[in-house]
């Protein structure tokens, strides 16, 4: 499991504060290994020291690195030149992408709901094949586009509230529009 295939042999006895801890050279190895007293590796809780060579198989094993957590993208953020958070704000220097976060985040919470408003409680069902009108960035510009199963946050039930939409609410997009 540790080291598959290799002997080890018991270099010395090491004894701290009554206890035993046998030190292991494997063959090929530079390193000591230190065990505790039950055969553990270190501080871990498998046994792995064994009196005879054995062979671990791994069926279905899978080692997948942690999603990203929130604190290790606020460390990554702050670690960024000009950045600074304060009370889960975020302040930047001018020009970086988090430019204004918060300002855009408030403007889409407010289109959303514009948008319900405007759509009078409908919501579009992206499993059914129908048209939905909505209001996307293409090439840095706001445009309408009609979908039929392609998501989009500023979506409405008909070409014309989608249009008027757009008219009436076009300030409100261009501040949103980075998280559009």
């Amino acid at each position: 499991m540790n080291f598959p295939d290799k002997e080890g042999k018991i270099e010395e006895i090491y004894i701290s504060e009554g206890q035993e801890y046998p030190i292991v050279l494997f063959e090929g190895k530079k390193e000591r290994v230190c065990y505790n007293f039950e055969g553990c590796l270190s501080d871990r809780t498998t046994k792995t020291l064994s009196t005879k060579p054995y062979k671990v198989e791994f069926q279905g094993f899978e080692q997948k690195a942690s999603a990203p957590t929130y604190e290790e993208a606020v460390k990554w953020l702050e670690s960024t030149e000009g950045t600074e958070i304060m009370n889960d704000s975020v302040f930047l220097a001018e020009g970086n992408y988090y430019t204004n976060l918060d300002t855009c985040a408030e403007a889409l919470k407010k289109l959303i709901l514009l948008r319900d408003y405007y759509n009078e409680g409908w919501q579009p069902d992206w499993n059914d094949n129908a048209t939905k009108y909505s209001i996307e960035v293409e090439v840095g510009e706001i445009v309408g586009r009609n979908h039929h199963c392609n998501a989009r946050i500023m979506s409405f039930k008909t070409n014309n509230v989608r249009n008027k939409f757009l008219e009436d609410q076009r300030e409100l997009l261009e501040i949103a529009k980075p998280l559009l």
